[in-house]
């Protein structure tokens, strides 16, 4: 009897076995498709985010070169005119500073040009304070 139960015990496995080999052999026929899409969507994604993190690394070294040079303009400014020198400073400062606090994505095409648009504001504004004297 227990011969019986054990044998009958061992074919309930084994067709259960081959119901899921048979289960997932069924599954993998649409997967192939599914694993393509997938892997496309994947490397489109991947080679999307390796073209931002390149256009965020060339345009923020564009910024911390025009920090630079803007700076030392500013102190070539206050030097010969300390009041206006310092507010254009204060006015970097305070723009930089918001641009940490935002989180600025310098590789958005849209928040890049406002930055190029303020250094540009900011060198005319230096440049018109410089011809006052």
């Amino acid at each position: 009897m227990i011969r019986l139960f054990s044998f009958l015990f061992l074919l309930m496995l084994s067709m259960a076995a081959s119901a899921q080999v048979t289960g997932s052999s069924a599954t993998t026929t649409s997967a192939p498709s599914l694993s393509a899409s997938t892997a496309a969507e994947t490397r489109a994604r991947d080679e999307a985010f390796a073209a931002w993190k390149v256009r965020y690394a060339t345009n923020r070294a564009w910024i911390a070169d025009e920090i630079k040079a803007v700076r030392q303009e500013l102190n070539k400014l206050r030097q010969a005119q300390p009041e206006p020198g310092q507010r254009l400073t204060d006015l970097l400062n305070g723009t930089i500073k918001r641009w940490n606090q935002e989180k600025t994505d310098y590789g958005d095409a849209e928040q890049f040009a406002d930055c190029q648009e303020f250094f540009a504001t900011l060198r005319t504004s230096i440049q018109n304070e410089r011809t006052k004297k």
